[in-house]
């Protein structure tokens, strides 16, 4: 496809001459006489390629205010045309653009020389800015995964600090549970057959609810209140009452009594799993020795909410009578016993965590892992990595090919061993670019003309460019080396 060059001459005798003097050369020509013209053109038409401008252009935008505005709607090589070859005038277009700069009537092959070299100049500019673009994307990349494997290896140490930690954590149990619910914690079965033997040995109720007032475990629970007084609304909303004050007077290690407003006793301890409350442990539905069981009360009752009587006078006569030293003993093994089911039900639940949590982690780090060899080989350019020390942690097959070094052999050897780079022209050691960076915290580029020898003492003219690789506190923890073989082009 013939390439379009967009001519702005002023002078039509001119400008038909340079067009067929193009158009010889295979070129489509489009010509403008007018720097607004030329801007207006380059704004519409997308196929232009190059533009010949001439720099005197009578009134309105001479060629270099032109030039500028071109330049503002997009990049194309500019070569201008002028009748001065003075250096000043010279000097001013290189300052806008510096495609070429020809002199009129210089001749045929002179202005289709400085086409050609206006083309190669802006395609290898286009290929380096592509270039750098890219590089700086994997340099990116990179640094973004380094981070990832960085804070992954953080919190597998962490992982493996706590669970190392472990007896301790059983004893002394000291992080906070979120979201999890009494039942999914404890084992309702081993719990419910401890409560019926404590219940055989005692005949005291037990019961443990949930802080959403679910019972999970019950044992003993008397007549009076399972067939009367959870039953009827009046009574029932008394029996919720007494929850309400025990739940709200609650703290760990320590239990508290209250005489419903039925008549009979209740007394409760909470039960947490680690610093979190989750349940409440119940005991009650009894008298206490040094209270006098006023019959005549209960008759009242039974008349009041229309409980059979004699049904509900031999459920009272069944209720038992503790003294208040051994009710406190009791409760005190309760509370002994559910911390030790505290402590060893949370410990089950962070060490099942921790487990899982593990497990993720290292899931996770390998798929980092594989996800770095992937885009490392991927990369058309050679990458090096490495530690604080200097120390090579990876490098990408390209890498391989050009120091001439297999990367299991090369892991954790000094980069300067494996990178061997000298000056072109003195042939003298080039200092480490991994050095520089390590001081300035910043990329930097090698100088122009480096070379680098291989193992096998192949040289390779290079261009690199070498980056901090920076973990979530934006602490350096390496170097990341990204550089080309540009043997070829300093030819």
């Amino acid at each position: 496809m013939k390439r379009k060059i967009l001519l702005v001459e002023d002078e039509a005798i001119i400008a038909m001459s340079t067009a067929k003097m193009m158009e010889k050369l295979d070129y489509k020509v489009e010509t403008v006489f007018k720097g607004e013209k030329a801007v207006e053109a380059v704004r519409e038409d997308q196929d232009i390629s190059l533009i010949l401008m001439d720099i005197d252009l009578g009134k309105g935008m001479d060629g270099t205010e032109t030039a500028q505005e071109v330049l503002k709607v997009r990049e194309l090589p500019i070569v201008f045309l002028s009748n001065h070859s003075e250096p000043e005038v010279v000097e001013k277009t290189e300052k806008i653009t510096a495609y070429g700069y020809v002199v009129k009537n210089a001749g045929f092959f002179v202005l289709d020389a400085s086409i050609k070299m206006a083309f190669k100049l802006f395609e290898e500019k286009q290929r380096v800015r592509e270039h750098q673009e890219e590089r700086k994307r994997v340099n990116e990349e990179l640094v973004k995964v380094n981070q990832r494997l960085s804070k992954k290896n953080q919190e597998l140490s962490e992982a493996e600090g706590l669970l190392r930690n472990k007896i301790d954590l059983i004893f002394n149990p000291k992080a906070r549970l979120e979201n999890v619910e009494l039942k999914d914690v404890i084992q309702i079965e081993n719990i419910q057959t401890i409560l019926d033997h404590f219940y055989e040995l005692t005949g005291m109720v037990t019961a443990l609810l949930d802080l959403k007032g679910r019972v999970l475990v019950a044992k003993g629970w008397m007549d009076i209140c399972t067939r009367f007084h959870r039953i009827h609304p009046q009574t029932a909303q008394n029996c919720t009452e007494s929850d309400l004050y025990l739940s709200d007077n609650l703290k760990r290690g320590e239990f508290v009594d209250y005489k419903c407003k039925n008549g009979l006793w209740d007394v409760v301890t909470p039960l947490f799993i680690g610093d979190t409350h989750l349940g409440n442990i119940y005991t009650g539905q009894f008298f206490y020795s040094a209270d006098e069981r006023d019959e005549n009360f209960f008759i009242g009752q039974a008349e009041k909410y229309g409980f059979d009587k004699d049904a509900y006078l031999k459920a009272l006569h069944q209720v038992p009578v503790y003294k208040k030293e051994r009710v406190h003993a009791l409760m005190n093994y309760l509370i002994g016993f559910f911390e030790l089911v505290s402590s060893q039900s949370y410990t089950n639940i962070a060490l099942a965590k921790e487990s899982l949590d593990h497990k993720h982690s290292r899931e996770e780090l390998q798929k980092s892992m594989n996800d770095l060899r992937i885009t490392l080989s991927s990369i058309g350019d050679a990458v090096i990595s490495t530690d604080m020390n200097g120390s090579i942690v990876r490098m990408n097959p390209v890498a391989e090919s050009l120091c001439g070094w297999d990367m299991d052999i090369a892991r954790g050897k000094k980069l300067d061993e494996v990178f061997h780079i000298i000056n072109a022209a003195t042939r003298q050691v080039v200092d480490s670019p991994v050095e520089k960076v390590l001081q300035k915290g910043e990329v930097v580029s090698i100088a122009n003309h480096t070379v680098l020898i291989s193992r096998a003492g192949h040289e390779y003219h290079i261009s690199d460019s070498a980056a901090p690789i920076k973990d979530d506190q934006d602490r350096i923890s390496g170097v990341v080396l990204v550089f080309r073989d540009v043997t070829e082009k300093s030819e």
